[in-house]
């Protein structure tokens, strides 16, 4: 399946809400419960601190993810795509695209998602490893680190 990419604007506040939820409602869900208000206020917190790239499909909004450059590290985040487009092989050609970018930086990309979320095996899948985990987040990291002798 074809798809583009662009950054977001400010019209796209709307359906970044709406495709996370979509794409996450389960796993908010069975791990915290569902409560609108605190949803809707923490998806205001996420875009002021800086606007996901939109994935596209024939000029229709279909997803969202954010990669952004920390110090030592890159962290790869709000990568959700709607149910009816997933599975068709944008998620692997947009984790294609993050490990080519990092690769050329030489710095590892760090994810954290939501336990119940069925994102792990795309991510295992392109080599990402899990650091930590607790009830409610798995922390993964690329490349794998490497034991210290």
């Amino acid at each position: 399946m074809q798809f583009g990419t662009r950054l977001a604007n400010d019209n796209d506040y709307q359906f970044a809400y709406e495709v996370k939820i979509a794409a996450e409602v389960d796993a908010i869900t069975a791990v915290f419960g569902w409560d609108e208000e605190l949803q809707v206020e923490l998806h205001r917190q996420e875009w002021n601190t800086g606007k996901p790239t939109i994935i596209t499909h024939n000029d229709c909004s279909i997803g969202t993810f954010m990669l952004e450059e920390k110090g030592d590290c890159w962290f790869f985040s709000r990568f959700f795509i709607f149910p009816k487009y997933q599975n068709h092989g944008i998620g692997s050609a947009i984790l294609q695209q993050v490990i080519e970018q990092v690769s050329l930086s030489e710095k590892p990309c760090k994810l954290c998602y939501l336990q119940g979320n069925k994102v792990r095996s795309l991510y295992e899948r392109f080599g990402f490893t899990i650091t930590e985990q607790d009830s409610q987040y798995v922390h993964m990291i690329y490349p794998k680190l490497q034991e210290k002798e």
